[in-house]
């Protein structure tokens, strides 16, 4: 966004700001001053950019990340990984695509030949191009991992999940994000400014499966439901039907008589509804009888009826307001909910209704009035989300939505949101580094840190400096929120330079000492899952795979992870190698899949176990459902072990909570706890999200249970064309 003006600036500073309200204030007091001197400014203004403040990193303090494990296939690097799953569609020469206009949600530096923002620095790892979508429809259960930029997302990760309507075959795609406690007021702001806005209510003919109004009014199923139970009770009583039970027959029947007088105006959908509620009611009252000596109903299943059925649905619109480019946001809270997901053939499926969340949690959904609507799980304490759903957004692509506009929808929530450079890859990166080598806590790396925050500050201060005065509060807004996002993507290079160099300071390491560390690798590497889909996660760089291979085989040491639930065991794996991963509660939710297959799920969300996959650290003579070698897991950033049971807390309020001592990170710490014999049953080594089957983190060994179990899997496995788990074969994988 370079500027042309005339002028002197003499006299006029351009200080850092620490926040959005700062920045505006800042813009404003420029505004009057160039007003004063009579300077006449022009600038060229980039659409497309994100409002809130960049932190100077991309950690949030808690486990995240990937590792490429051990075999050949483990040894590609991201580059190829990026490239098989179709997310790199241009050479790395390449300038990053948007030079003009960034669809990807900020402005790229233009004419100024800048190799750091121009050249493959600046180049999107996973940019928001059209194929997007159809991979996030191809790719099953898993969905498809994105990386947006800036500090506002753990783990810069969100999730494009797809799922099919088992009724009419309709795709709902959504993005699925979690928000850094950090950045959760900058979201709260945005709903509360969009409640502020004045709405009115415009009636939409939907379709959708359900009851109908007056079924729902009546409540006619409730009613037969408890009939049928009173007259079923009291058969098996040898008693008779009570008379409230038989006055409730009678006065059901009216109710339904009544409304089969007016069946004449009712749609044939809801008149075969109508007429099924009438046969119900006449079977349980020929059960009944005249109340003496009943008998059991026919069935039990009596109960609401559904059918795809047209109505009206009330919907708040904003008043146009003058001086608005687009469609205003609205918002509303509400009673928290969740999607009706479940898995079908290994996809996602939705048909759009949602549940009531267990909890008294508060959830704000937004309306950007233009086919998008984002639903927001604050992390705001007061709205009593469960502390594992907290920051959890979900942003709702209407069809034919363009993945592009995913970070202008992000903007108006106050959050950055374009697709990560590689620089900002790096960022994160080295800041996922120092939480698994427990750098993060030491001065060098909090100065690093506030460095780089500076870094971005002062760039945005730049910006402003040049811009031209605001016309209004809401342009002041826009562009300080411009000029801050702009300062976070330019800058990424230098802050990230400024973070390797504060992360080898707080380790002892010379100038350089990052990039000689055994397993230094500055990109995520991909996680794949069956269809295209899978997720990136971050490397640790300080452990050599092949020594820890070594220590812990000498050790005796295996990763393993048991199967909970009642579910029949083959076919808890079936289901698992389906979707292509293992995962943690929280994933499963969005997937569709079972979430409450843990030991304490609901304990798990109050602690904030529900994010992480649970396994255990084992003997080599130990036998787990599901088995690793311990360096395919151990050389991931994102896992914690404790040798306790702690229901995977990281919520500091739990009383599960362990000490920081008892939280270990170091490979080797867990080798030395395996060779002394230390570990305990009941120990946890904490992964976060999930852990894909088919690539860099493929498990050594499945356990089927018995022979027949794993010739049932095989048999499975050869129908769907899954000859490898990993780089082995599925034989050598799969026993008894």
């Amino acid at each position: 966004m370079p500027g042309k003006g005339k002028g002197s600036k003499a006299g006029v500073g351009a200080p850092a700001f620490s926040d959005q309200a700062a920045a505006i204030a800042y813009a404003k007091a420029i505004a009057a001053q160039l007003e004063a001197q009579g300077v006449a400014v022009t600038i060229e203004v980039q659409p497309g950019v994100l409002p809130g403040a960049g932190d100077g990193h991309a950690g949030d303090g808690g486990p995240a990340g990937g590792h490429a494990g051990s075999d050949s296939a483990i040894q590609a690097d991201a580059g190829t990984a990026a490239a098989t799953a179709g997310t790199r569609t241009k050479a790395a020469a390449e300038p990053e695509p948007g030079a003009t206009k960034d669809k990807t949600g900020g402005a790229a530096a233009e004419g100024d030949g800048d190799p750091e923002t121009d050249g493959p620095a600046a180049q999107t790892l996973t940019p928001l191009g059209p194929d997007l979508l159809a991979r996030a429809d191809a790719a099953g259960a898993a969905g498809v991992g994105v990386l947006l930029g800036g500090g506002d997302l753990e783990d810069m990760a969100a999730t494009i999940q797809s799922y099919r309507d088992p009724t009419t075959g309709e795709i709902r795609r959504v993005l699925w994000c979690k928000v850094r406690a950090e950045s959760d007021e900058k979201v709260l702001a945005a709903v509360e400014r969009a409640m502020g806005h004045p709405t009115m209510t415009v009636w939409d003919e939907v379709e959708e499966v359900g009851r109908a109004d007056w079924d729902l009014e009546n409540q006619v199923a409730e009613r037969l439901v408890t009939l049928a139970k009173s007259v079923n009770h009291h058969s098996g009583l040898g008693d008779g039907v009570p008379p409230h039970t038989m006055l409730g027959i009678a006065e059901l029947r009216a109710t339904l008589d009544g409304l089969a007088a007016k069946a004449g105006a009712m749609p044939p959908e809801e008149r075969a509804l109508l007429d099924g509620y009438r046969k119900d009611l006449d079977e349980i009252a020929q059960a009944a009888g005249d109340g003496s000596h009943p008998v059991k109903t026919p069935r039990k299943d009596y109960g609401p009826r559904e059918a795809l059925l047209k109505r009206l649905v009330p919907r708040e619109v904003p008043l146009p307001q003058e001086g608005e480019g687009g469609p205003a946001m609205t918002a509303k809270w509400r009673h928290e909910t969740l999607p009706r997901t479940s898995v079908d053939g290994g996809a996602s499926a939705w048909d759009g209704r949602r549940k009531r969340a267990h909890g008294a949690g508060e959830e704000a959904v937004i309306n950007f009035n233009d086919g998008w609507i984002a639903i927001y799980h604050p992390s705001d304490p007061s709205k009593g989300v469960p502390f594992s759903r907290r920051g959890t957004l979900e942003l709702h692509l209407p069809p034919g939505a363009d993945p592009a506009d995913i970070p202008a929808h992000l903007a108006r929530l106050n959050l950055h949101g374009h697709a990560a450079s590689r620089a900002e890859a790096e960022c994160a990166y080295v800041a996922r580094a120092a939480w698994a080598m427990r750098a993060d806590q030491r001065p060098e790396w909090r100065q690093a840190v506030e460095a780089a925050r500076a870094i971005v500050e002062e760039r945005a201060a730049a910006i402003l400096w040049e811009a031209p005065a605001p016309e209004s509060d809401a342009a002041a807004e826009r562009l300080a929120a411009e000029a801050l996002v702009r300062a976070e993507r330019e800058t990424a290079p230098e802050r990230a330079r400024v973070l390797r160099r504060g992360l080898e300071a707080a380790l002892g390491l010379p100038e350089g000492g990052l990039e000689k560390l055994p397993n230094w690798r500055p990109e995520p590497v991909f996680d794949p899952a069956p269809g295209g889909g899978g997720h990136w996660r971050w490397l640790r760089p300080d452990v050599d795979p092949a020594e820890l291979r070594e220590k812990a085989k000498a050790a005796g040491l295996v990763i393993g992870h048991e199967l909970t639930g009642a579910t029949d065991r083959v076919e808890r794996l079936k289901a698992i190698l389906e979707s292509g991963v293992l995962a943690a509660q929280e994933r499963r939710a969005v997937m569709g899949a079972d979430a409450g297959h843990t030991m304490s799920p609901e304990e798990d969300l109050r602690t904030g176990g529900a994010a992480f996959t649970f396994l255990r650290a084992l003997r080599a003579t130990d036998e787990a459902d599901i088995e690793w070698d311990p360096e395919t897991i151990l050389m991931r950033s994102d896992w914690e072990f404790r040798n306790m049971d702690t229901f995977g807390a990281v919520n500091p309020q739990s009383s599960h909570m362990p000490s920081e001592s008892a939280r270990v990170r170091d490979p080797m710490e867990v080798v030395r706890l395996a060779k002394a014999g230390k570990l305990k049953g009941n120990n946890e080594l904490l992964v976060k999200d999930g852990i894909g089957l088919f690539g860099p983190f493929a498990p050594r060994r499945i356990r089927a249970g018995s022979e027949a179990g794993r010739d049932e899997l095989l048999a499975w496995c050869k129908e769907r064309g899954i000859t490898h788990i990993g780089s082995r074969p599925v034989e050598e994988v799969i026993i008894e």
